[in-house]
């Protein structure tokens, strides 16, 4: 019985442990980061995942993020 209350402290102990401001669950991959708004390729639209290029009217101008790869589908007007 008092190893069942030992590790139950134990636990509970754990779980109140400040986590670390190094530590970030959603993290961001390397190519995330370094990409900025100022220089990204494409323009993802976050609500049709629509591609636009830089000649584009859409390009930043939509709720988006940007990409260096070619990802969604492409913009019927610039080709995206």
């Amino acid at each position: 019985m008092k190893k069942i209350i030992l590790s139950l402290i134990l636990f509970v102990a754990i779980s109140y442990l400040p986590v670390s401001a190094d530590t970030n669950i959603n993290s961001k991959t390397e190519t995330e980061v370094t990409v900025t708004k100022d220089d990204c390729k494409y323009w993802i639209t976050s609500s049709s995942g629509k591609r636009h290029n830089k000649k584009c009217r859409w390009y930043k101008s939509s709720k988006g993020y940007c990409s260096e790869e070619a990802v969604g589908t492409a913009c019927k007007k610039c080709g995206g």
